[in-house]
């Protein structure tokens, strides 16, 4: 018979059972918060993405007279400068927000020159799906637009997101240019575009036609003007 005032000893049984019990407990509190743990590092890892997909560098603000399509300029010019650029390059960047501003207030918006835009896509994957975006973005009449941004973010990842946040900021109709890329409308022209590049004998970036002639940026003022003073 128990003595009466002490705690009744339990077995060894229920001891062992008590600590198993225990053990499951901290077991299955660890799992929820390492599932707790995962789950704030997905939510905080979208936010960022997504914050950074729209932190957007705005481009250098350029006004182009008699805008076509992929074309500015007079088209009844007499020197058409055709320009083989990737939207992954380097230096296709450095002519887009440099050069090219000089090229637009000298010679295309004094009708000098027809300038048209050839896109490449060689560089990488993101390369060609820059160009189907940017192709995309001139189904809305918004490509010389788009084509700004895209250089003023050299460096940066081409991902879907980020390009859907682009035409998003340029009011491109969001559906439209969704449909547009999903559906890889224009998949067959950037290959389209790559093969002219190859028959025309362009195999780097930027290069540049000068009414057929070939050239690179460090000439291309010279040939210009060369072509200019041809009768």
């Amino acid at each position: 018979m128990p003595t009466k005032g002490l705690p009744e000893r339990k077995s060894r049984r229920e001891i062992v059972r008590e600590q198993q019990q225990k053990s499951i407990l901290r077991t299955r509190l660890i799992i929820v918060g390492v599932f707790v743990l995962l789950a704030l590092i997905i939510i905080y890892a979208l936010a960022n993405a997504n914050k950074a997909a729209k932190d957007i560098t705005a481009p250098q603000p350029v006004t182009r007279t008699t805008v076509n399509g992929m074309t500015a300029g007079d088209p009844n010019a007499k020197v058409v400068v055709e320009d083989f650029s990737d939207f992954n390059c380097v230096h296709c960047a450095d002519f887009a927000t440099g050069l090219e501003h000089q090229l637009i207030e000298e010679y295309i918006n004094t009708g000098k020159i027809l300038f048209k835009y050839v896109p490449m896509s060689f560089i990488s994957d993101y390369s060609g799906t820059a160009t189907q975006a940017v192709l995309c973005a001139n189904d809305q009449n918004k490509f010389w637009e788009y084509h700004d941004v895209l250089f003023a973010n050299y460096g940066r990842v081409f991902t879907n997101t980020f390009l859907n946040n682009v035409a998003e900021n340029l009011g491109l109709d969001k559906n439209t240019f969704n449909s547009c890329m999903t559906s890889n409308k224009y998949a067959a022209k950037v290959t389209e575009y790559n093969n002219y590049a190859t028959q025309n004998g362009i195999t780097s970036t930027p290069t540049f036609l000068v009414n057929g002639v070939k050239t690179d940026r460090g000439s291309l003022l010279q040939v210009i003007e060369t072509q200019l003073n041809l009768k």
